[in-house]
């Protein structure tokens, strides 16, 4: 097996904007790939595109940018989203979309150009996404995945086309748009410059949205198996067989493969706020490792909390999240106490969401965790004390890999990882008393923390 990584930061400034280089990012799209093809020890079939959710990228009439790429934690149409949200049930735009009102959407973004940059606006030849964009650089041509496509606010989930009364309100010719197809579709002829040195019979699968992906790489084809990931971000969902969005909800809806659609909730405060702690308060290079002693060696503190909203929620209805706090902080706390503290608070605010989730699938038998914090022993730990289901952790080193495995071969193909369907095999580690945390430790702390919002 083959692994490569590169790495690319966000610019933000104090309006809401969220930004990074499409050229950088596709530059490390090709080094990855060569370094996988080329030292993968056995041949390479397939190669399946994952992407995030929600980016935007407006191109020329040569597919070049004409801005940066505006990424999901991008809240600078808050103000369209506030000023849209009297009408907004009147459109039944979230029945149709799947997307509640919400600036993470390229949708707001779109009115948010059209409002404050129209010569910008007018000017423009195509928006996509990122993986459009690359689809676009390897292939010449504009084409969207039904699954990214369903988190633009712009894609009907019923009919799979992209919604013209949603393009009418905007001003938005179709043709502006890529071409949407199916996540199990293949594209050709691509351009072999671009790629020198790939073997020839690989097969291009346009793949799917890693929201999505990640729940079929940890959950599997389980109907009953909600998944909770904690990466940058944090997000619950549940598989589906039809579009659900429940009237007056934050649930959201997005398409997984041809039969199926993912619903769920996420916020914009997962792991970010605690690299955003770990690099105010830590020396440079602190490993994880370190950080899992110190949490070990702090004393437990019921009475110390923390609201992890350092960044602008996605959800407007959220409307207490619009800053962090520490609550109960005392003269003789220290940094590992507060971190203890912060660590927990964004785990709690993640298992939040699954109980609102469960209010609506009630039917939940189990949850899957997936994403980085939850390698973490201690983050398992209050998953596993505050959620009284089955916690399945997944071996998988990325989900949203295994999930495009799952696309690629069936669903009865023998993915590593795989989740038994037999929810009575799936195995629990719900009496873990690592760090010397009793089993009701966190169900209470839970309880108490969410008195604190």
């Amino acid at each position: 097996m083959a692994n490569a990584e590169r790495t690319y930061g966000v610019t933000y400034n104090d309006n809401g904007v969220a930004e990074q280089d499409p050229e950088r990012i596709f530059d490390s799209f090709i080094e990855v790939i060569q370094q996988c093809t080329s030292e993968s020890p056995v041949s390479v079939d397939y190669v399946a595109i994952g992407s995030v959710l929600h980016s935007l990228l407006l191109l020329d009439s040569e597919g070049k940018p004409l801005t940066p790429l505006s990424i999901w934690s991008d809240t600078r149409a808050v103000g369209q989203c506030e000023r849209f949200r009297d009408s907004f049930e009147l459109n039944k735009w979230p029945e149709r979309t799947g997307c509640p009102l919400s600036p993470t959407y390229p949708v707001y973004r779109l009115l948010w150009y059209k409002e404050n940059e129209p010569a910008l606006y007018n000017k423009f030849r195509k928006a996509v996404s990122i993986k459009s964009y690359i689809h676009y650089r390897l292939f010449g041509r504009y084409v969207e995945d039904h699954s990214v496509a369903s988190g633009s606010g712009m894609f009907n989930i019923h009919a799979r086309v992209w919604d013209r009364e949603i393009l009418h309100y905007l001003g938005l010719e179709e043709e502006k748009l890529p071409d949407s197809v199916p996540v199990e579709s293949q594209l050709l002829d691509i351009n072999t410059s671009l790629v020198e040195g790939f073997p020839s019979k690989i097969k291009w699968i346009i793949g799917g949205a890693d929201g999505p992906l990640a729940h079929l790489g940890t959950a599997g084809w389980n109907k009953n198996v909600a998944s909770l990931t904690i990466g940058t971000s944090g997000a619950v969902r549940i598989k589906t067989d039809a579009p659900r969005i429940p009237s007056n909800s934050s649930l959201w809806c997005y398409v997984l493969n041809r039969d199926s659609y993912i619903t769920g909730l996420a916020t914009n405060n997962g792991g970010n706020v605690v690299d955003w702690y770990v690099n105010a308060f830590y020396p440079p290079g602190t490993s994880w490792d370190e950080l899992e002693v110190c949490l070990a060696a702090t004393v437990l503190d019921p009475e110390l909390f923390f609201v992890p909203f350092i960044f602008n929620e996605r959800e407007l209805g959220r409307t207490n999240c619009n800053s962090a706090k520490f609550i109960g902080l005392k003269q003789g706390h220290t940094r590992d106490d507060m971190f203890r503290a912060v660590v927990e608070g964004v785990v709690f605010n993640v298992i939040h969401l699954f109980d609102c989730l469960r209010y609506n699938y009630p039917a939940v038998e189990a949850v899957a965790v997936s994403g980085s914090l939850t390698n973490s022993t201690y983050v398992r730990s209050i998953i596993t004390g505050a959620i009284v289901l089955p916690v399945i952790k997944s071996g998988a080193a990325n989900a949203a890999i295994s999930g495009l495995a799952r696309i690629i071969l069936g669903e009865n193909q023998n993915v590593c990882c795989k989740v038994s369907g037999d929810i009575k095999k799936l195995n629990t580690n719900r009496n873990d008393q690592s760090y010397g945390v009793r089993n009701d430790y966190f169900t209470e702390k839970y309880c108490n923390w969410k008195k604190q919002l």
